[in-house]
């Protein structure tokens, strides 16, 4: 991914169109957590949090290994998945620099307007300030959960891709075990003592001049050999 900045511009007119009631505060939520624009025309879509093109066409291919015969193990992991996604887009709505102020402010109160005059700081929509309030922290609180629940769900992507690893490494033992068996089994046949193979070569020879000498004697039966 790459910032292109459409993200912190998509953010901040959001932001203005809820603060001049354009959108509600719900709305201004649902419009941050959707990415498909054909369901929301005020998507936060993939290209517009800064993925590439082909993680934003949904043309990125799968990582695995097939460990054995019989296992394939699955350990993709996109920049786009929501909890990373959730995250990048929820901080840039916190970060955001004119989220605040919850409420209007009017001079000269306010030292960086300086004469009563001045159009007021902008705050959360609402009639009275306890709604400016309520609209900002209902806002706020959801920004916050939305990206506490993207951190508590990495966790969950970090343990299945652990998981993932451990029973690659148990494959992977399992097959360093089959490896030396047979190369145990293999040393067995080509790299035998030569002492011992003699000792058999030769109790071979033995018993394989006996069997000739019993064979020429059966060829040769008569009442004499026999006797």
């Amino acid at each position: 991914m790459s910032n292109t900045s459409l993200l912190d511009s998509h953010v901040t007119t959001l932001i203005q169109d809820w603060k001049d009631t354009n959108i509600s505060t719900q709305e201004f939520i649902d419009a941050i957590k959707e990415s498909d624009p054909t369901i929301n025309p005020n998507a936060t879509s993939d290209t517009i949090v800064g993925y590439s093109s082909e993680l934003s066409a949904g043309n990125s291919d799968d990582i695995f290994v097939v460990a054995d015969d019989n296992t394939e193990l699955d350990y993709t992991v996109l920049a786009n998945e929501d909890p990373f996604r959730d995250i990048l887009v929820g901080m840039s709505v916190l970060k955001n620099d004119i989220l605040p102020p919850i409420a209007n402010v009017y001079g000269p109160n306010d030292p960086t307007l300086p004469t009563p005059t001045t159009p007021p700081r902008q705050g959360a929509p609402g009639v009275t300030i306890e709604d400016q309030m309520d609209n900002f922290f209902d806002l706020f609180n959801e920004m916050t959960r939305m990206v506490n629940d993207a951190l508590n769900s990495l966790d969950s992507e970090k343990f299945r891709i652990s998981n993932v690893n451990a029973r690659i490494n148990d494959i992977r033992s399992g097959h360093e075990e089959s490896q030396r068996l047979l190369e145990n089994t293999i040393a067995e046949i080509e790299d035998p003592d030569l002492n011992e193979v003699a000792i058999l070569l030769s109790s071979v020879q033995q018993q394989l001049d006996a069997s000739y000498r019993i064979t020429a004697r059966t060829q040769e039966l008569s009442l004499v050999n026999f006797i």
